[in-house]
């Protein structure tokens, strides 16, 4: 059966990624399902990728990455789309990518065969993988 894509909400962290899951799952005893460490990070804290289940919605957090700007800049708070596969994911993007921002280009990752990080003309920031 194909998997079908998934918007969920993503929060951005600058450092404090780990300390805001330890407290979310703490003060909504939530199920931390996913938890990626980032194998290059300068701080051994920093987080890479992690999924949590908050009232039946998947959340995922990461902490900031690349770029000069710090992530109260870029927003706190992303819509993340995970697509299905690698050609339902270029063509949404190929309708993004001439006017948006590209805060982290399309990139692999230890979670995702496919990963892009922007926003668009509207000012509303993006995840897309697979």
């Amino acid at each position: 059966m194909k998997m079908e894509a998934e918007l969920n909400m993503h929060f951005h962290f600058d450092g404090k990624c780990l300390e805001a899951i330890e407290f979310y799952n703490d003060a909504f005893n939530a199920e931390v399902k996913t938890l990626i460490m980032s194998p290059a990070a300068e701080r051994e804290s920093e987080v890479a990728h992690a999924e949590m289940n908050l009232y039946n919605q998947k959340v995922t957090f990461s902490d900031s990455f690349g770029g000069s700007q710090k992530s109260s800049e870029e927003g706190i708070l992303s819509l993340s789309i995970r697509f299905s596969d690698e050609a339902e994911f270029k063509k949404v993007f190929s309708k993004f990518c001439e006017t948006s921002r590209i805060i982290r280009p399309i990139h692999k990752t230890d979670y995702s065969t496919l990963v892009v990080d922007f926003i668009d003309i509207f000012g509303v920031r993006w995840i897309f993988w697979i």
